[in-house]
């Protein structure tokens, strides 16, 4: 848990910062924390740059393949519609340009069904509709398309530079009410997204900016080391890894593909590390050059291009079995200081498994919701994580296929049934359970563990969790006073969580919240695999981030799955039922705004 990091803990810690600095250091690190779950992450949002990257791929690949269906292009308009649409910030900022995207990509989904011929109306041949949108489509990526990116993309006045600067402003001084909490909420969100797609490690970014916030030596400085640290530009790295399987390698060869092949001395820096992991004849070290924002994306960054030559090396000798290890030594060259990356975790104590109603019906997802933990590069991970997802499908699991529309551009035409619900179903009890144990791990670290544990007391806990959700948030809405004392972010998170379950129509916003959010997230999910299928991992527009939201979408489906799953019943029909159920409570929460809402029973009717 990032939040409990020395420098996070240390930067929540200062009393004679305002608590809107304080919040931020900590809420950073859960956003850019990659154990986070789907509803509380930086993972779960997609910024503009991104949304206009990923629609003008599907563009670009449409207009240069005839061959292909306008579907998926259709789609991915539909997709960058609703993702311009939930980042507020752009309507202030780009007014124009984004308004005139909005309106040429909704005609671009007018795609005319009939024509009147003579006093008949007829249906429009294939052909023809499909010129029809290539026309519109080429207007509108060399028009509205090319004027927006050229907009959020200008050095000084482009998206990056606006949010940063704004943020920076926004953190000089404490907000002054709920809507600039809000507000503050809002950006921090979007930074988290931002600097994620840049390919920054979450773990390294938000240790950074808690650091330099914990050295600060008052808010307006601390609000101006938050701003550099996000603005910092790439250093150079060098990153010596292991190629196992192959004794030697022609130098020349690898070189061609931008990776080094240490000869029988390699750099002082690295020759402790290597001669006690690359054995002679049966190992051979490699060292990669790249440009990187941290020492693990550096290192990301030089396994990417070490799979390349591995993948090569395949080819030519099929009968080899090659391996890269995880582990790499990376150096900052202007630094001078190398650290050891990519080091496994600590094993686990004692494993198990868990017994589950049809249990066989789960053998295909969980094996490639395993193949997606296991990979480095984003696009494969994207794969193995559409293949999951589709065998909780209908479609893919078998089973009598589901009656869709022959066109339909809403985001739930164009992914397996039910996941947006599931999202949710899992995701209001993650936002109590994960918001419980930061609040739970910053309070018993810091000053006021007697006060935390008094409310402790209050609450009933067995095992450090809650025994009932439901008398956490009765305790959090009748007696506030209880958490105020605990530092802003305990102080905020508890306390917004207990305003947002007091009421259903409140707890059904936060859930169609985390509903979009997901539909987006699987909608990018399905133009990548798209795109990495037909075009070439390159073009897929699959970022670490992005996979790493497939994969928090998966956690949250077999959540779901293994709470509703019983004798008889698939996987499909398990997440159908829970979709009604969830429908169900969201209709009875938006009709009785007073209703009083049950937390123990968020995944199932029976107290989970």
């Amino acid at each position: 848990m990032l939040v409990i990091d020395p420098a996070v803990r240390a930067a929540h810690a200062r009393q004679d910062l305002h608590a809107g600095l304080r919040y931020a250091a900590v809420r950073l690190a859960e956003l850019l924390d990659p154990d986070t779950p789907f509803a509380l992450s930086g993972c779960a949002y997609c910024d503009p740059l991104a949304a206009a990257g990923a629609f003008e791929s599907a563009a670009r690949d449409y207009l240069a393949n005839p061959g292909v269906r306008f579907g998926t292009v259709l789609a991915a308009s539909q997709l960058l519609t609703d993702a311009l649409e939930q980042e507020g910030n752009l309507r202030a900022w780009y007014a124009g340009d984004v308004t005139r995207l909005l309106l040429f990509a909704g005609r671009l989904r007018q795609v005319p069904a009939v024509k009147t011929v003579g006093e008949r109306q007829v249906k429009v041949p294939y052909h023809e509709r499909t010129t029809w949108v290539r026309q519109k489509l080429g207007a509108m990526a060399g028009g509205s398309l090319a004027r927006f990116r050229a907009a959020i993309e200008e050095p000084g006045t482009g998206y990056r530079d606006r949010l940063l600067d704004q943020l920076e402003v926004r953190l000089r001084c404490a907000p002054a009410g709920e809507r600039e909490w809000a507000e503050l909420e809002h950006d921090l969100c979007y930074t988290a997204a931002l600097l994620l797609g840049e390919g920054r490690d979450g773990r390294e970014l938000a240790r950074a900016v808690a650091a330099r916030v914990a050295a600060a030596p008052d808010a307006c400085a601390a609000a101006g080391a938050v701003r550099e640290v996000a603005a910092a530009p790439a250093a150079a790295y060098e990153v010596a890894l292991v190629l196992h399987g192959a004794g030697s390698l022609e130098p020349e060869s690898a070189s061609a593909l931008g990776v080094g092949v240490m000869d029988a001395a390699p750099p002082r820096w690295a020759a402790a590390w290597v001669s006690a992991r690359a054995a002679a004849g049966e190992a051979t070290p490699l060292l990669v050059a790249v440009q990187a924002w941290d020492p693990e994306q550096a290192r990301m960054r030089a396994m990417l291009m070490a799979q390349a030559l591995r993948d090569h090396l395949v080819a030519e000798h099929p009968e080899a079995r090659l391996a890269l290890a995880s582990e790499a030594l990376v150096l900052d060259v202007a630094a001078g200081t190398a650290r050891r990356s990519g080091t496994a975790p600590r094993p686990l104590r004692r494993g198990r498994v868990a017994r589950y109603e049809s249990a066989a019906e789960l053998v295909p997802f969980l094996r490639a919701n395993a193949l997606a933990r296991g990979e480095v590069s984003p696009a494969v991970r994207v794969l193995h994580t559409w293949i999951a997802l589709e065998c909780l499908s209908r479609d893919g699991g078998g089973g009598d296929p589901v009656e869709r529309p022959a066109l339909s551009l809403k985001l739930e035409s164009y992914l397996p049934p039910h996941l947006a619900s599931v999202a949710a179903i899992a995701g209001l009890r993650a936002m109590l359970v994960a918001s419980w144990d930061a609040a739970r791990a910053l309070a018993l670290r810091s000053d006021r563990r007697e006060e935390w544990l008094r409310l402790e007391a209050r609450v009933g806990v067995a095992g450090g969790r809650p025994r009932s959700l439901a008398r956490l948030v009765a305790v959090l809405r009748d007696q506030p006073a209880l958490v105020e004392g605990l530092g802003p972010f305990p102080a905020r998170r508890l306390a917004d969580l207990g305003r947002r379950f007091e009421k259903g129509s409140r707890l059904a916003k936060v859930a169609e919240a985390v509903q979009v959010r997901t539909l987006i997230a699987v909608a990018r999910l399905k133009l990548a695999r798209h795109l990495a299928v037909h075009r070439g991992f390159d073009a897929a527009h699959a970022t670490a981030p992005l996979a790493q939201s497939a994969v928090l979408v998966l956690d949250c489906a077999f959540e779901v799955v293994r709470r509703w799953l019983r004798p008889g019943c698939g996987p499909a029909d398990a997440l159908a039922e829970a979709r009604r159920w969830h429908e169900a409570n969201l209709a009875a929460w938006r009709s009785s705004p007073e209703l009083e809402l049950d937390a123990d029973h968020l995944l199932h009717p029976r107290k989970q």
